[in-house]
């Protein structure tokens, strides 16, 4: 005998059943009887020493209230005891229970839910601590859990099935959160489900959230009140940098669906494609009109404004065999780009066996057949050696653009952000890449209002972008974010902050247009990235965008366009046939 159960009556034998059901099945011996611990004490007292005699390891207590019988039998055995309320629930202590091996001088005392499923989870809670020794046992378990889950997960896809179809998914932050989900959109299709670029006509809408900044936390919880309200019965399911900071916030949403952490990332497409697969899907839209090839994630510094190395954890490079394998898949499929992201591109391949390089993998991808263009996402330069930075400036495919994060021009400032560089290194690095590349983009990163940063600070940062070669630059307002040192130090005042980043803004808008107007009267080679009837909207290579008024060729082509005009928000053009390598 292992399992000894105890009733209060015999009118407690149907609730009792539920464990029968189970101890039977798994083929664990068991004894049963009626007892009463307030009517007959001494009986119960005989009762337990017998079944210890023969051997029983767990008692289980089905009773009306299940405390007192429950108490009686723990107060004379050392051994785990359960309760089973028959009409009411008073007793407590499963944790106690869970922790069996921690307390062998203990009596450990658990109540499960009421009735007969109570019972039934009375006896898996029994058989677990059997199984602690006799691996028999507990391979019956691990079998008969996955058999539950499968289930479970069966009726679920069936419910789910009647309601999923298409799927639509919005990306907050970083070109990484981009490159992740432009591999689900592409797998979700292969597997039956419609891509919908309209949130509102779709029933399941994936939100890959970024936690970056307060703004970035506010942007995505709009975005989930306005698909709620506007799409009450749609599916939503939220990961990301949000999603790993914030994770029980956003349970306790009722919008919300499903929650992956970053570290359950990798999850999110199979368990989608397990519930709603709807066969083989016939054309694959594409999830954008440039690929985007994620190739490192997390970060190894702690620089005193960043949340991202606590969200996303230290720097993994991604397989290098795995990456040529999509950039094949890519090119395959006709992109005529591809942008290699990374939250620290600079660090790939020094965490792989052999090590590698971020400048070996551009070589390999180069040397691919077919290869198209390449953009890099955000660099930083305290990682930019002049091998890396000739080899980028020199490349026949690498796109002439090059976006650096800076954080400020103030070298005081950069030392109170453990950025461990000065701004005379970003002069160095910022002046060979304009010497070698004279028509490349170059923009920048800047964090303004940072903690501690005084009126010179800020001038010192004017003055540096002023002059530098930076064709254009993000303005970030600096926002506290939780558990960075930072964030517990004095701040600038709100006020000032904004209306310094407004210099800024203004600042590089001017830089931008006048970079721009160089090129009126010239020819670029350019990707279609969206197209409305005859008109369309053109990415150059240096990263212009254009508008073309009347273009021939679709999105995703390739076309040589001549910049007509510029002005403050427009970049004018036309088509002039195809690009010219």
């Amino acid at each position: 005998m292992k399992v000894a159960i105890f009733m209060g009556s015999d009118s407690d034998q149907e609730i009792a059943g539920g464990a029968l059901e189970i101890l039977e099945k798994f083929e664990v011996p068991y004894g049963l009887e009626v007892t009463s611990a307030h009517r007959s004490p001494q009986r119960t007292i005989n009762l337990i020493k017998s079944f210890e005699e023969k051997g029983a390891e767990v008692f289980i207590a089905v009773a009306g209230k299940a405390a007192h019988l429950a108490g009686f039998v723990a107060a004379h055995t050392i051994r785990p005891v359960i309760g089973v309320p028959v009409w009411d629930s008073t007793l407590n202590g499963l944790d106690a229970l869970l922790s069996t091996v921690q307390m062998p001088k203990g009596v450990p005392v658990a109540t499960m839910g009421l009735g007969k499923s109570g019972a039934a989870n009375a006896a898996i809670l029994a058989i677990q601590i059997l199984s602690l020794k006799e691996p028999a046992l507990r391979r019956k378990l691990k079998m008969h859990r996955a058999k539950m889950a499968a289930q479970v997960e069966a009726a679920s896809k069936k419910n789910s099935e009647k309601l999923v179809t298409s799927f639509s998914i919005q990306t907050f932050g970083c070109r990484v959160n981009q490159a992740e989900a432009f591999l689900w959109a592409d797998e979700f299709q292969k597997h039956g489900l419609k891509y919908e670029k309209d949130f509102f006509r779709s029933d399941l809408v994936i939100i890959n959230s970024c936690t970056l900044t307060s703004r970035a936390d506010s942007d995505l919880r709009a975005f989930i009140r306005k698909i709620s309200s506007a799409r009450p019965k749609a599916k939503l399911i939220v990961t990301g940098c949000y999603a790993e900071r914030a994770r029980q916030e956003l349970i306790k949403t009722p919008q919300v669906w499903l929650v992956f952490s970053n570290k359950e990332k990798k999850e999110l497409a199979r368990r989608v494609i397990s519930l709603f697969r709807r066969g083989h899907g016939e054309n694959v839209l594409p999830f954008r009109s440039r690929a985007l090839v994620k190739i490192q994630d997390g970060c190894n510094f702690r620089c005193a404004f960043c949340i991202i190395p606590s969200v996303r954890g230290r720097s993994v490079s991604e397989e290098k065999i795995k990456i040529l394998a999509r950039v094949k898949e890519f090119i395959k499929q006709g992109f005529k780009e591809i942008v290699l992201t990374g939250v620290h591109l600079c660090s790939y391949g020094a965490d792989l066996k052999p090590r590698s390089s971020l400048l070996e993998l551009l070589q390999e991808i180069e040397g691919l057949k077919g290869v198209p263009r390449l953009r890099l996402s955000s660099i930083d330069p305290r990682f930019l050696e002049p091998g890396l930075i000739n080899h980028l400036t020199s490349s026949l495919r690498i796109c002439p653009h090059f976006h650096l994060s800076l954080q400020s021009g103030s070298d005081r400032i950069l030392e109170r952000m453990s950025r461990k560089i000065k701004t005379k290194d970003y002069r160095r690095i910022l002046s060979q890449l304009r010497q070698e590349s004279p028509q490349a983009s170059l923009g920048a990163d800047i964090i303004v209002g940072f903690p501690g940063e005084e009126e010179d600070d800020f001038h010192q940062t004017c003055s540096f972008l002023e002059q530098s070669p930076l064709t254009y630059f993000h303005i970030f307002t600096y926002s506290p974010r939780p558990g960075t040192e930072a964030s517990s130090w004095n701040q600038v005042d709100g006020k000032l902050r904004r209306k310094r980043a407004a210099i800024l803004r203004e600042l590089s808008k001017r830089k931008n247009i006048s970079f721009r107007r160089e090129f009126i009267g010239k020819e670029c080679n350019a990707i279609v990235i969206r197209k409305e009837k005859d008109r369309a909207s053109v990415l150059t290579s240096n990263y212009f965008k254009v508008s073309v008024p009347s273009c021939p060729y679709d999105e995703r082509d390739e076309v040589r366009v001549r910049i007509t005009s510029v002005d403050n928000e427009l970049t004018a053009g036309e088509a002039a046939g195809h690009p010219k390598f």
